[in-house]
């Protein structure tokens, strides 16, 4: 069977509910290197969804869909070592996957960059305001809000 037939199936399935068929159906298509099913079937073991939970198994999921070109599996990737899902939380490497994702078109890593620019310890406004002005854009509201609030406090560099 066709990779992409393989995966609507499995979208059909896991939106009806039927996991079994779903997991069974994205393992199929991600064996066989069907990128968008490695991301799929990586948000089923991330959130334990129709399997039992395993963050490693995710995190490898998304690894082999980022070496695919997955802007997807760079955000999946992204969020694991800023969290320590499975792994040891690492800072740098959540913001260099989260921002080639934000790179790449994904208006959620660019939203979640600005966050933690935003709110991180070594807090960098310009970096944080560039990011939710890329999101904002992009139709993200709280990131419109957060870019509107920072330009009423004066906070960042005018993009």
């Amino acid at each position: 069977m066709d990779l992409d037939a393989l995966f609507d199936m499995a979208r059909t399935a896991e939106s009806e509910g039927d996991y079994e068929k779903a997991v069974s159906s994205y393992s199929a298509a991600a064996d066989r290197g069907h990128a968008g099913s490695q991301c799929a079937l990586a948000e089923l073991y991330m959130s334990g969804r129709g399997v039992e939970k395993d963050h490693v198994r995710g995190r490898m999921l998304f690894q082999a869909a980022a070496e695919l070109g997955s802007a997807e599996a760079l955000y999946g990737l992204g969020v694991i070592y800023w969290g320590g899902y499975g792994v040891e939380r690492n800072e740098k490497r959540a913001i260099e996957y989260l921002g080639v994702a934000a790179d790449k078109g994904i208006v959620a890593a660019a939203a979640e960059l600005g966050m933690m620019h935003y709110f991180s310890e070594r807090k960098d406004s310009g970096s944080a305001l560039r990011r939710f002005v890329q999101a904002a854009e992009a139709g993200d509201v709280t990131s419109m809000y957060m870019a509107g609030v920072m330009y009423e406090e004066g906070d960042g560099d005018p993009c």
